[in-house]
């Protein structure tokens, strides 16, 4: 025990630090964090490895903060899934997912749910430091449809969309009057598609995992994520 702990020093988290670096803790919070890090060599080597994952520190910028963050949840969210019951049959792979990628995904795709009837987005830019560097998927927004207007003339939300270049073919599909995403996948090789995560902003947030389906008479496969509370989410796919 060290003498921080022997005093009633309590660790601050992974996700606690993530959050402070990300800039989202309230002044209260955001202070313990700081006395943390200034009192507790523990603490304070967690804070600077968690920083490092965005590159030198003299190139820290909004960019590479937002990335860090988001690489942060993504090992944290792989530790909680290996360990989670339900997620026990693929116990093996998510912890092959986390060492042999290095926490890393195949893709991802950042998703931005808002309230139902309002338009929700999907972002691909910025997100180099959560895929493998030897992945050649890439994302690109599909054009979307003229826009619908409703009884009184105002302009429904419909849905976005994200595809995939080159094999498998991956759609990605949020929004619209459900608060719904959708994973389409198609012209899937013999071993079948991989796992999908569904990451939420936020501490302590329990991560979705699904492994696409194909219904008899269908020749994509789907992997469903209902009744999203408005947020940030991070969609990620197992490496391959």
């Amino acid at each position: 025990m060290t003498q921080q702990e022997a005093n009633g020093h309590r660790h601050v988290r992974t996700e606690e630090v993530l959050e402070y670096l990300a800039g989202s803790l309230d002044e209260a919070r955001a202070s313990k964090v700081e006395e943390s890090i200034g009192v507790c060599d523990s603490c304070a080597q967690q804070a600077t490895r968690l920083r490092a994952l965005a590159g030198a520190v003299d190139r820290w910028t909004a960019v590479e903060h937002g990335q860090a963050y988001w690489r942060g949840q993504l090992t944290s969210a792989l530790d909680t899934a290996a360990d989670a019951p339900q997620y026990g049959r693929w116990r093996d792979r998510l912890a092959r997912w986390r060492e042999a990628a290095r926490g890393r995904a195949e893709a991802a795709v950042r998703v931005v749910m808002r309230a139902p009837g309002v338009a929700s987005d999907l972002v691909t830019d910025g997100l180099d430091l959560l895929v493998r560097p030897e992945s050649q998927w890439r994302f690109q927004r599909q054009a979307r449809p003229v826009p619908v207007l409703g009884p009184a003339g105002e302009e429904r939300a419909e849905p976005v969309t994200v595809v995939s270049l080159g094999r498998p073919r991956v759609r990605v599909v949020v929004g619209g009057e459900a608060c719904e995403l959708v994973v389409r996948v198609d012209e899937v090789g013999g071993a079948g598609p991989g796992l999908v995560m569904l990451i939420g902003k936020g501490v302590g947030a329990m991560p979705q995992v699904v492994q696409p389906g194909k219904q008899p008479g269908q020749r994509a496969y789907l992997a469903r994520f209902k009744d999203l509370a408005p947020g940030e989410y991070l969609v990620v796919f197992e490496p391959r």
